[in-house]
């Protein structure tokens, strides 16, 4: 990837704290972050936007991370931007298989390890930088 090249990033949560929290997380220059309160408005500015990768909540109102990532899946301008599904109440377990049944390329359960965070998403992006910021913040 350029280092030019911006990712536009969507992050899908009922809570504000989590925006903020992965808004902090994930600064990077070569990251633009855009944000969406449940699954109905996430998939609207997915098909607006169309982000490099959402990274959706799996309980919410309205449409859950669940319906979100197979509505993705099954839409074919979206079909292949990147889902990283996030829950606290969902079990690890649980949380993998529902990844791996509906395609979604990865997932964190919460409380977040920060490192594991910075590091999934930027192999998902192929390289943006927060790799190299893990390496800073030790």
């Amino acid at each position: 990837m350029q280092a030019s090249t911006i990712r536009n990033v969507l992050i899908v949560d009922d809570h504000e704290y989590n925006h903020v929290y992965l808004e902090h997380l994930l600064a990077c220059p070569a990251i633009r972050l855009l944000h969406a309160r449940n699954g109905q408005e996430a998939l609207a500015i997915a098909e607006a936007e169309r982000p490099d990768l959402v990274l959706t909540d799996v309980c919410m109102p309205k449409m859950d991370g669940l319906e979100l990532c197979d509505a993705i899946r099954h839409n074919p301008a979206l079909a292949s931007t990147r889902v990283i599904l996030l829950s606290a109440v969902v079990g690890e377990d649980t949380l993998s298989d529902s990844a791996d049944e509906l395609g979604a390329n990865g997932y964190f359960a919460k409380p977040f390890n920060e490192d594991a965070v910075r590091r999934g998403v930027d192999q998902v992006l192929g390289g943006v930088g927060l790799g190299a910021r893990v390496a800073r913040t030790r």
